[in-house]
Parts: structure tokens; sequence; C-alpha cells
């Protein structure tokens, strides 16, 4: 009998010890995930992140001491009310590095400090609003966006660029963890799905994850948490270099991008869209290819049929087309590039697809 009592006085502490031990390790996972630690999949049940846990902090690898090549990054980094806010502890603010988005408009990066001070009282305002995490950000300031060239052709490059050169997201099937995140201020209050569908499409086959804009109403009253996120220009810029007095002095502080960041973009791209290329012989005769626009838009060539009878016309000739852009989808519209050797059209906004055109 009393080896028996014994036995269940065992078994009731061996149960207690067991209940506390199991709450002691649910409350450290909680506590790991909340400093970011521990990195928690989307698809299970969001744990709630109790922010005076959270520290912000940062590092800038590329750094020679100017703001224009300064590229950093920041982890625990907050959004919330169209601010990006850096949470720190302490009797003193940090030191926010000075980082250049937009070289043509002299545009730096804009972070406020705010104390995580439990008597702070815009922290315990913060505090109320609901978390989302996010695991790996690009920052960037999009300009002149929604026109087609500085969309396609800088807009998206430059959130390639960094999430490629920096965090070795190059479009592999990890790259749906990682989140485009766009700041400019005021901005556009249109977006590319309804103003530039072709750049929503790019972007969502470099990274499937949704993009956000600083300023969407749909976060403002949130607190986007990133775990991750990098921002700046760098060294090598793909953006449009200005007018020629403002061409010479960009290119003395900018070299040009990165070969095998723009190489595995357009492979990625041509691989999304299924971008077929037909064998060509370089040495002709040759498909010509003449990319008009409609009238009344402008920059219309008006005698193209005579162009086109003339090129055709030409020794190493095979064949001359006039296409029209406007009434093709996206993927139609860079398949006429892939499919074309030799490509004549005026100046526009359309010749940043000649990164499509067959390699030579």
């Amino acid at each position: 009998m009393k080896g028996h009592l014994h036995s269940n006085r065992n078994a009731q502490l061996l149960s207690s010890v067991g209940k506390v031990m199991f709450a002691l390790t649910l409350a450290y996972l909680a506590f790991l995930g909340s400093k970011g630690w521990l990195r928690l999949s989307q698809a299970v049940t969001p744990v709630v992140v109790d922010l005076d846990w959270i520290r912000s902090s940062h590092e800038c690898p590329d750094d020679d001491g100017t703001a224009a090549h300064r590229v950093c990054f920041f982890h625990n980094l907050v959004i919330y009310q169209s601010q990006l806010v850096y949470l720190y502890l302490g009797p003193r603010p940090p030191e926010i590095p000075d980082i250049l988005l937009n070289w043509h408009m002299d545009l730096h990066l804009d972070i406020v400090a705010m104390s995580a001070s439990p008597r702070s009282r815009k922290f315990i305002v913060m505090k109320e609003a609901q978390v989302q995490r996010i695991k790996v950000s690009t920052l960037t300031w999009r300009q002149y966006h929604l026109n087609y060239y500085h969309g396609m052709g800088e807009a998206v490059i430059d959130t390639y660029n960094l999430a490629c050169k920096y965090l070795q997201y190059c479009g592999t099937r990890n790259s749906s963890e990682m989140t485009p995140i766009y700041i400019e201020k005021p901005g556009d209050q249109m977006s590319w799905e309804q103003a530039l569908p072709s750049a929503a499409q790019a972007m969502h086959c470099l990274f499937p994850g949704k993009a956000h804009w600083i300023r969407d109403s749909d976060i403002h009253h949130k607190v986007l948490l990133l775990e991750t996120a990098v921002v700046g220009i760098g060294p090598y810029s793909r953006r449009w270099r200005g007018f020629p007095d403002q061409a010479a002095k960009f290119k003395e502080v900018y070299g040009t991008m990165d070969v095998h960041v723009a190489d595995t973009y357009r492979t990625r791209l041509t691989e999304c869209f299924n971008l077929q290329y037909k064998q060509h012989n370089t040495e002709g005769p040759y498909d010509v290819t003449i990319v008009n626009r409609d009238y009344h838009k402008g920059r219309h060539i008006v005698n193209v049929k005579e162009v086109a009878e003339g090129i055709t016309a030409m020794d190493h000739v095979k064949s001359t087309r006039v296409v029209y852009m406007e009434p093709l989808t996206f993927k139609q519209q860079i398949q006429v590039y892939a499919d074309s050797q030799v490509l004549v059209m005026t100046h526009g906004a359309a010749l940043v697809n000649i990164m499509f055109m067959p390699k030579v």
C-alpha cells in the first residue's frame, strides 16, 4: 500500500512538472517569435506580437561614406500610419544613417525614432494596433512609376536589384517570402494594378507575395513589423540619367547595373511569361519589326507603309511587319520583341522591351 501511495504521488508530481515545463516552453517560443529569432510559417495561426520585446536595429554593409551609395539592412523596423518607425529604448534616439532614395529629386530615407518606453504615449497607442509580420522586404522609392518606361525599366528593376544583390532573392522558389514595399510620399494614388498592369504582372512574377505601398489604406491602422528590410541605391543604378545637364553628374556618381543581376532579371521574366524564341540566322536574312503608334497618341510614323516596303526591298531582309502595341496584352507585346531580329520604332517608353529581344 505504501509503495502504491508513493507511486501515485510521483505520478502527480511528474504530471505537474510536465505542465509547468510545457507552459514554460510555450512562453519561450512566444519570446523567440517576438524577437524575430523563430521563423513561424504564415500558414499557422498568427501569434500575438508583444511590441514591448521589439527593438529596431540596423547595419550598413555597403557604405563608402556617401548617402548616394549607402545600402542598409534594418531589423524589426515598423510601418505604422504611413510612416517608417524605428523602435528604441534608452535616453537618446539612435543615429539613423542618411540614405539617398532618389538622386534626381534629392530625396532621402525618412524614419521616425520612437521610444518603446511604457511611458511613451505614442508607443502605447501603437501597441493596440493589429501586428502583421513581414519576413523580408525591400524599401524603394518609385520615380514616375505610372509611366511605362519608368515603371518597367526602373521601379521594378530597382526592387529586383535590391532583392537579388543584397538578399539573394533572385526570382527563385523562395521569392514568395519577399515583400516589395514602396515608400514614395505623397505618391500617386493609382496603383500599378489600375494604371500599369504590366508592371504589376512583372512584379508578381518575380515576387508572388502581396506588395504594399506605405500609404495603402488597408495597412494604415496596422503595424507592419519588418523583420529584415533592405534600402538604398548602392553604387550602381539602372535609373534614367536625366537631361544632359544632369546626365554627366549622374554618371560620375553611379555605374551601370550589375550584369549578373540584369541577366537573371531578364531570364526570370522570360521564363515566367513563357516567351518563345525562334532559331534565327545571325547572318541573315533578317526578320524586321516596325512598332508604330496610333496617330492620336503622337510619334506616329505617317508613311509606315512606304517605310516597310523600302526595308523589305533591302538585301538580307526576309520579312517586315508593322505592329501596334495598344490592343495587345503585356505578354503579347513582349513576345513581339522576342520574335524580332531587327526593331524599328520612334523614341518612346516601349523601348524598355528591347531586353526581351533575342540574344546574339
